[in-house]
């Protein structure tokens, strides 16, 4: 059993997002795979599929594909991200089988800041000013320096800021919302995710931007005994 999730595109050229994958599911490598896939296997295929159609179209917007599920004959799930852009089309390991965390594509900033404390412009703007305010303590020191008659050059500040983007790649959380999600109960993990949908539907009716999210919330869980199943379509 797999689901897909979408962001970044409604349709490719004059085909929608849901004609593309109707016709993915009518080729012969993901009719193999019926009887005997991976969900490593499944992503590789769709993301070449998808990709042929996006570079005819010169596409220039960024599509993700959250691919989440279970291998057959493995009885926990994995999720994988497709990224696609001009250019390139990759594919990211988010959760092995086994492994618990939130994974959340599209709009993501409110939902980054309520799960980990973070989102990416805040942390930008914080990288931003840390560098800032070391480039202008350096050339302080510098200064001082050349008052004492030493003009031995100080070493650039570019290794904290990598420090500072692998602190962000982990998702060390800050304030945010710490939970142990395989603890969640199937319930628990629906209300949670309505809730993170509906934050990020209120707070956008109350920016400075044009909304992006809103309308009915899908949703669906997957499981190994009863497969994909939709909570609110």
């Amino acid at each position: 059993y797999a689901g897909l999730l979408f962001a970044g595109l409604a349709s490719i050229g004059s085909k929608s997002i849901r004609n593309i994958v109707d016709d993915f599911k009518a080729t012969e490598p993901f009719k193999k795979m019926k009887n005997s896939y991976t969900i490593e296997y499944l992503t590789e295929c769709l993301k070449n599929f998808i990709y042929a159609p996006y570079t005819a179209a010169n596409c220039m917007d960024i599509v993700e594909i959250i691919v989440s599920g279970y291998s057959k004959g493995q009885h926990l799930p994995e999720i994988r991200r497709i990224t696609i852009f001009p250019g390139e089309a990759s594919i990211t390991i988010e959760n092995k089988p086994g492994e618990f965390k939130m994974v959340f594509g599209g709009q993501t900033e409110v939902i980054q800041r309520v799960v980990t404390g973070w989102d990416v412009p805040g942390f930008v703007a914080v990288r931003n000013s840390i560098g800032m305010a070391l480039s202008n303590y350096r050339q302080l020191l510098t200064d001082h320096l050349l008052t004492k008659n030493i003009t031995e050059p100080l070493p650039e500040y570019d290794f904290f800021v990598k420090d500072l983007n692998e602190l962000y790649g982990g998702f060390i959380p800050m304030k945010g919302t710490f939970t142990q999600i395989e603890q969640f109960s199937e319930q628990a993990a629906i209300d949670f995710v309505d809730f993170l949908i509906e934050l990020t539907i209120k707070s956008q009716q109350f920016s400075n931007q044009l909304p992006t999210v809103g309308g009915d919330i899908h949703a669906a869980i997957i499981t190994y005994s009863n497969g994909f199943q939709w909570v609110s379509k």
